[in-house]
Formats: C-alpha cells, sequence, structure tokens
C-alpha cells in the first residue's frame, strides 16, 4: 500500500494532489487529523487521500485551496484527474472490496462480478482485447468478496436484451444462466430483470454502479476505454435516483427467476 512519501507526482494526476495535499499539510503545520476536520472527512479518509487510494472531491479541492490560500491549484488539479483514468479499475476494485453494498444498471452486459468464466472470456473477445486470459483471471478474482463471510449486498438491474445477445453461444449462456439463479439464490444478492418491452428510458444511456462505504456514496459510469468515478455528492445523489427510477420498471424477483428458467429453456431447446 502507498505511503504519502512514495507517491511520485509524475506518475499520475492523482498522485500529484495526493503527494501535494500531504507537503501543504505539512508546510501549513497541520496534523491529519487538524486537515481531516477542516475538510470534514475522518482522519483515516485524509490518509487515504493522501495515499492516493481515494480522490479528492471538487468540494474538498475548493476548501484545500482556501485554507492554503492557493486559488485554483487544487480545482484545477480535480478538473484533469476527472479526465485521466489510467486506473480506474484498480481504483474501483479497491472501492468495490469495501463496499457494504452495489448497486448496479448493466443495459448491453451482464455485470462483472456475475460473470462465468467463459462468459467473460467471450465478451473480452468481442472487444479484441489484449491478455484476455489475464483480464478473465482479474475479474475472478473480483468475485471473490461474493464468498466473504460478510460480503457485499447486491443489488443488481440487468436488461432483458442483455441475456438475449447470445454471447459466446448457446453453450455459455446456459452455463452463465444457471449461475445468475444460482447466485440469486443467496441472500446478499437481489437480482431483478428489466423487460425488453420496457421501452425508452433513463438507463438506456449505459450502465453505472454505486458502491456504499463507511465514508459515503461512490459512482462509477462506464465508458468504452474504462470508466469513471464520481464522488461528487449530487453527481452520486443523480445516479441514485436514475437507479431507483430503472428500478421502478423491473420484474419482481420472482418474475425475474421464473424469466430466467424461461430463457434458459429456450437455449436448452436450441
Amino acid at each position: 500500500m502507498n505511503r504519502g512519501s512514495d507517491l511520485d507526482p509524475k506518475e499520475s494526476l492523482a498522485h500529484l494532489m495526493a503527494y501535494y495535499l500531504r507537503k501543504y499539510r505539512e508546510a501549513a503545520g497541520l496534523t491529519q487529523l487538524e486537515l481531516a476536520g477542516r475538510l470534514h472527512v475522518g482522519d483515516s479518509h485524509l490518509g487515504n487521500l493522501e495515499r492516493g487510494r481515494r480522490r479528492i472531491t471538487i468540494t474538498q479541492a475548493e476548501e484545500a485551496d482556501k485554507i492554503f490560500d492557493l486559488p485554483g491549484w487544487f480545482e484545477n488539479l480535480h478538473y484533469h484527474a476527472q479526465r485521466q483514468h489510467r486506473d480506474w479499475l484498480e481504483q474501483y476494485a479497491a472501492l468495490e472490496v469495501e463496499a457494504s453494498d452495489i448497486k448496479t444498471w448493466q443495459p448491453l452486459w451482464l455485470p462483472g462480478l456475475l460473470q462465468t468464466p467463459a462468459y467473460a472470456k467471450a465478451t473480452f473477445e468481442s472487444g479484441h482485447a489484449d491478455d484476455i486470459d489475464a483480464r478473465v483471471e482479474t475479474r475472478l478474482q473480483r468475485q471473490r468478496i461474493l464468498d466473504r463471510d460478510d460480503p457485499p449486498r447486491l443489488w443488481i438491474l440487468i436488461d432483458e436484451k442483455a441475456l438475449l445477445q447470445g454471447v459466446g453461444g448457446p453453450e455459455v449462456m446456459r452455463d452463465q444462466i444457471e449461475h445468475l439463479l444460482a447466485l440469486a439464490e443467496r441472500s446478499s444478492v437481489t437480482l431483478q430483470m428489466v423487460p425488453a418491452r420496457s421501452g425508452s428510458h433513463a438507463g438506456l444511456d449505459g450502465g453505472f454502479n454505486v458502491l456504499t462505504t463507511e465514508e459515503g456514496d461512490i459512482g462509477f459510469v462506464e465508458a468504452p476505454l474504462g470508466g469513471r468515478l464520481v464522488q461528487d455528492e449530487q453527481d452520486v445523489r443523480k445516479l441514485l435516483r436514475r437507479w431507483d427510477g430503472i428500478r421502478s420498471l423491473a420484474l419482481p424477483v420472482n418474475e425475474t427467476r421464473e424469466k430466467l428458467f424461461s430463457i434458459l429453456k429456450g437455449l436448452s431447446e436450441e
């Protein structure tokens, strides 16, 4: 794990912000506890900010500029850091481990936490990804959180059309749907399907997740070449409202299970 003193400010904008947050704090003669209080976060949260494990929010960036008398410094860095996402998966995976609840909407693919190895491989192959075996293994390692003694609570919304895509062929999809049915039996998993007949709705813009941690909710919005963490409180609330709106269109849990069995039966007859 990175310590603040280990960070290389030339590595990334995230490291640059973390590095100078510690530097300016020390130059101002403030302890972590004192700065944490002025930024309205816990001291452990501030420690994570200074190690680059958490991204500073725009509100915190603006407040840091005021504290250290640096007009626009952290605010401008935050602006550019939001557009630099080379380490998005590492950051997201770390937050996923900490999350107590994970809310997911996925209109195109099944969520990574629910994918079988064959399905995951088929998704990477279709995208012509490099190092497919390594990518599949990384995805499977993320799924280990589901088998912990205290797994996160999953609230999964999937689009029926994602199950009709035929990813990997009938055999892959049969195994995948059987896997979904098994996961849906767990008390920690709530799986609901949005019917294909639902028409136009806000969820068609793309998939996203909202993770609940001890330090609040954090969003993640998917993109073709990666993704973007969403930490601004107002933006996260917008994602949660969107998730609630999509869920209002979903089939109840029991009807979702029946629909999965129906799709599975159709695949078995092919």
